[in-house]
């Protein structure tokens, strides 16, 4: 990082922004061009998941190379000045690399979705038939690496 004074360098902080941002930002690889996705997620144990569709081009990527980047941020504040280029904004994010996978093990696809309804809803008393987990797939990117910067 080049602004090593804007590093964010406590590893619980850290995870405390990932876990608590609603939107990660997920790069796959392709050709010509990287293909990003947003997701809502939920962190789970150095691991993002996301639920997504039993089909489509982000599965057929991550078979060819499950290699990707993802991103989560948090904008604070926009902050103004009397000149345009003294314009900016304070703001947290964390960046990283991991390996992606689909899960297919059913009590392991019902307990994230669980963690996911609970993030997003607050709730934790939701079910999962063997239906409902048939049609949807559970992204798991195992984290391999990840840092993070602030601005304030």
């Amino acid at each position: 990082m080049r602004r090593k004074d804007r590093e964010i360098t406590d590893k619980q902080r850290l995870q405390n922004l990932v876990r608590d941002a609603d939107v990660c930002r997920v790069a796959f690889l392709d050709t010509p061009f990287p293909y990003v996705l947003p997701f809502t997620f939920v962190y789970l144990e150095n691991a993002l998941y996301m639920h997504i569709a039993p089909v489509g081009r982000k599965l057929e990527l991550i078979r060819h190379d499950p290699h990707v980047a993802w991103e989560v941020d948090c904008l604070t504040r926009i902050k103004q000045a009397e000149k345009a280029c003294g314009w900016g904004c304070d703001y947290e994010s964390v960046v990283g690399t991991g390996i992606a996978s689909v899960i297919t093990d059913e009590t392991e696809k019902r307990t994230v979705l669980i963690a996911f309804m609970a993030k997003y809803s607050g709730r934790t008393d939701w079910t999962f038939t063997s239906a409902d987990l048939e049609n949807v797939s559970v992204l798991k990117i195992a984290i391999e690496d990840m840092t993070g910067k602030s601005t304030f």
